[in-house]
C-alpha cells in the first residue's frame, strides 16, 4: 500500500507541475517513474525518425521504447482555378498538403510493461530501438466544386429522338461562375522499428486507407471510370486494325500485353476473357478482339444503367445501349453527374472527412503482436 500511495503521489505531483507549466512531460520524465502505466502524451520531437528512411536493425542493442505517433492534420486547402481567366487543372503533382499543428507523440507504457525488464529503456538515450505505430497522409484525390449561375439541371425533352437528345445534351451548358479545388487525403498506418544509432526505419507492417470519395453515386462513378479504360483499349485496338490495312498515318500495331495490362485490375473483365483478348491480339486477329471488347463495353453499360436510381434515366440508357452510341453515352453520363454531392465544403472540413482515418485498432493489434514477439509469447 505504501509503494502504491507513493507512486500515486509522485504521479499527481508530476501531472500538476506540467499542468501549471502548460507543458507535456518528456519521454525521459515518463520513463523515470517506476511502474507507471498507460498511454501518455509527451513533448519530444522525433521528427528525425522518418518511415521513408528504410534500413536495417544492425547493432540496435536490447533496450527499447514503445511509442505511438499521430501525424498532424492536413489543411483543407482551397485552390481557386482562376476560371475563366487563367484556368488551372487542380493541385500540382508534387502537392503534399499543409500541416495543421504538430504531430502527437505518446509513450505506450502499458505495452512496455509486457516486455521483460531487461528490454525496457529508462531513457531515450538508453534506447537502441524504438517501436512506433504511426500514420502518414498522402494526397489522394481532389474535390472540384463548380458554382453555376443557375444550379437547376435542365429537364430532358420528352419523346425526343437520340439525335434530339444529343443536341440537347451538347447545348446544355449552365453558366459557370467559379471552379475551386479541395484536397482529399489517404492514410497509411504503419508500425516501424527505428534504429536509434542510425536513424533508419524497418517496416514491420502497414495498412492503407483510401481517401473518401465524395460522390452521390460512387458505384456508378467507378463503373464509368472502368468503362473509360475499356474504351481506351477499344480505340487503340481499332487503330491497330486500321494500321494492319496499310493505312500508314495510323500508329503501329498495339502491344497486346500492354493493352491487356490496362484492364487486368478491373473486376468487370473476367480473367478468361482477358486471356482470350491477348491471344487474339498476339495473333493479329483484331476483328474478333474488337467485337469481344465492344460486347464487354456495352454489357458494362447495362450494369451502369442499373446503378442509376432514376427510371427516366434507365429508359434513356436502354435506347443508347440499343444504338451502341458511345458519344451519346458519354454526353448522358456527364448529364447524370455521378460525381456530384450535396454536402457543404464547410461540413466536410468540420468533420475532417477529407482525411482518411488513422486505423487505431489495427495499430493497437500490430503493436501488441510485435511487443509479444519481443516478450516471447
Amino acid at each position: 500500500m505504501k509503494k502504491t500511495a507513493l507512486l500515486f503521489v509522485t504521479l499527481l505531483a508530476l501531472c500538476a507541475s506540467f499542468l501549471c507549466a502548460a507543458e507535456l512531460p518528456t519521454i525521459d520524465q515518463v520513463l523515470s517513474i517506476p511502474g507507471l502505466t498507460g498511454r501518455i502524451q509527451v513533448s519530444d520531437d522525433l521528427g528525425m525518425y522518418s518511415w521513408e528512411n528504410q534500413g536495417d536493425l544492425n547493432g540496435i542493442g536490447t533496450k527499447m521504447i514503445v511509442l505511438e505517433r499521430r501525424a498532424a492534420d492536413k489543411a483543407f486547402t482551397e485552390l481557386d482555378s482562376g476560371y475563366p481567366d487563367s484556368m488551372i487543372e487542380g493541385f500540382p503533382e508534387d502537392f503534399g498538403g499543409v500541416d495543421v499543428g504538430d504531430a502527437e507523440l505518446y509513450v505506450r507504457n502499458d505495452l512496455m510493461q509486457l516486455l521483460p525488464e531487461a528490454y525496457r529503456a529508462t531513457s531515450l538515450a538508453e534506447a537502441g530501438l524504438l517501436i512506433m505505430a504511426e500514420n502518414v497522409y498522402f494526397w489522394d484525390s481532389t474535390i472540384r466544386v463548380t458554382d453555376y449561375a443557375d444550379s437547376s439541371a435542365g429537364e430532358l425533352p420528352e419523346n425526343a429522338t437520340l439525335e434530339e437528345l444529343a443536341a440537347f445534351l451538347s447545348s446544355y451548358k449552365p453558366e459557370i461562375e467559379s471552379i475551386k479545388y479541395y484536397p482529399v487525403f489517404a492514410s497509411a498506418t504503419l508500425v516501424n522499428l527505428y534504429n536509434t544509432a542510425t536513424g533508419t526505419a524497418y517496416l514491420y507492417d502497414y495498412t492503407y486507407t483510401d481517401g473518401k470519395l465524395f460522390s452521390q453515386n460512387p458505384e456508378a462513378y467507378y463503373k464509368w471510370n472502368d468503362m473509360q479504360t475499356l474504351g481506351e483499349v477499344f480505340s487503340r485496338v481499332a487503330f491497330g486494325a486500321l494500321n494492319q490495312k496499310k493505312l500508314a498515318h495510323f500508329p503501329a500495331a498495339p502491344d497486346p500485353k500492354e493493352l491487356v495490362s490496362l484492364v487486368t485490375e478491373l473486376e468487370i473483365v473476367p480473367g478468361t476473357r482477358l486471356d482470350a483478348w491477348q491471344n487474339l491480339l498476339t495473333q493479329g486477329q483484331y476483328a474478333p478482339a474488337l467485337a469481344s471488347i465492344a460486347d464487354t463495353y456495352w454489357e458494362t453499360a447495362s450494369e451502369l444503367s442499373m446503378l442509376d436510381p432514376s427510371d427516366e434515366h434507365r429508359a434513356v440508357y436502354d435506347r443508347i445501349i440499343g444504338a451502341r452510341d458511345a458519344d451519346m453515352l458519354a454526353l448522358f453520363v456527364g448529364y447524370c453527374n455521378y460525381t456530384g454531392f450535396d454536402r457543404s465544403i464547410g461540413d466536410i472540413e468540420l468533420t475532417k472527412d477529407y482525411l482518411a482515418p488513422y486505423e487505431e485498432q489495427w495499430a493497437e493489434d500490430a503493436l501488441r503482436e510485435l511487443t509479444g514477439i519481443f516478450a516471447g509469447y
